[in-house]
């Protein structure tokens, strides 16, 4: 690991191209598991995959100490003071509220068909009716996987 750190560190100096180039590798990954249960990737992708998954974050050396420290000397503390008013009343009775109330949540999620969904997809990518129908068919085969499971 150490070997490979070093071949990294030689060939990208920066260090915020060195974490962008970590940042997109930890994207490929978590792409690769999202796609693969789409598609089937040859043996070279899926092993650069796992090879990606363990290797990328240890790319980057963890924040030493003394980088903790610059931080905390660039960090600015505000002294504040809370002087005593008083005390208030309010006239008449409090009326209790569940904390939910007055906050509406939005609206209903949308409800598609899977027809609608690949119909979105075609338009966004250029795919094969093979693809659309292994699409429709996985789409169908994960809620059933899901059920079947005991939580």
């Amino acid at each position: 690991m150490n070997a490979l750190r070093e071949t990294f560190q030689t060939r990208i100096t920066g260090p915020e191209q060195r974490k962008s180039f970590v940042y997109l590798l930890a994207r490929f990954v978590k792409s690769f598991h999202f796609l693969s249960c789409f598609f089937t990737y040859p043996p070279e992708i899926q092993e650069f995959a796992v090879f990606a998954e363990y290797v990328g974050p240890q790319l980057i050396k963890q924040g030493s100490l003394s980088e903790l420290m610059q931080q905390i000397r660039q960090t600015e503390v505000v002294k504040a003071s809370v002087q005593y008013q008083g005390e208030v009343r309010t006239a008449g009775t409090v009326k209790l509220t569940s904390g939910a109330s007055g906050k509406e949540s939005g609206p209903p999620p949308q409800k598609v068909s899977v027809q609608d969904m690949i119909n979105e997809i075609r338009n966004r990518f250029n795919i094969t009716d093979e693809e659309a129908l292994y699409i429709k068919e996985v789409t169908e085969e994960k809620p059933k996987t899901r059920k079947s499971k005991p939580r």
